[in-house]
């Protein structure tokens, strides 16, 4: 009978500990991800020469366009992005998005035209031009779109969970600081029973 109450006792904080660790699952996000068929990168952000963007869906007009994330969110409405990852300027085709390595030997997303050039943009009109720049001539920043957007609302948050501090011989000690002392004697118990 008191069995049963001490393991009571014992498995409601550990339940309680368990449901704590769980992650928080995440909502869905306003943008598209991209994931490599031989690596299994997965990527939010596409690089051009000179900036970051998104690939999300217009709510008004249902077409996939870029939008801008270097700075204000902005989108680009004379772009279209296709099924397949080509890309549509004023309904011509404009490149595609493909995963190459950059500078550093990190695998991101790029908008390229023809030869695998990376595509620059227009700041003012959106208007796309091909560089003569491949993607190892350029270095990228993230592959995350929650560093860039513009709402921090958009991207699942991890809540900050405080220590749990234990008075321990009169002494406040991490809770890693007491298992570890356990666990060395539970260690020391053990090896003398090996020697005997």
């Amino acid at each position: 009978m008191q069995r049963a109450g001490y393991y009571g006792n014992v498995l409601i904080p550990v339940a309680m500990v368990a449901v704590m660790a769980v992650p928080v699952q995440g909502q869905e996000l306003p943008w598209f991800s991209f994931t490599d068929g031989i690596t299994g990168q997965v990527c939010d952000v596409v690089h051009t020469d000179s900036l970051e963007l998104v690939v999300s869906r217009d709510p008004l007009t249902g077409l996939d366009n870029f939008v801008i994330v270097t700075g204000s969110d902005v989108r680009l409405e004379d772009t279209e992005i296709l099924e397949n990852n080509d890309v549509l300027y004023l309904g011509q085709p404009a490149g595609f998005i493909v995963f190459a390595e950059d500078d550093e030997g990190f695998l991101a997303l790029w908008w390229v035209g023809l030869g695998n050039s990376v595509v620059t943009v227009d700041l003012f009109t959106g208007e796309p031009d091909v560089t003569n720049l491949l993607p190892g001539d350029l270095v990228v920043s993230t592959c995350d779109a929650c560093d860039l957007w513009d709402d921090p609302n958009a991207c699942p948050t991890v809540p900050d969970i405080p220590p749990i501090d234990f008075n321990f011989c009169g002494v406040n000690t991490a809770l890693a600081m007491m298992m570890t002392m356990v666990g060395l004697v539970g260690t020391r118990v053990a090896r003398r029973r090996v020697r005997r």
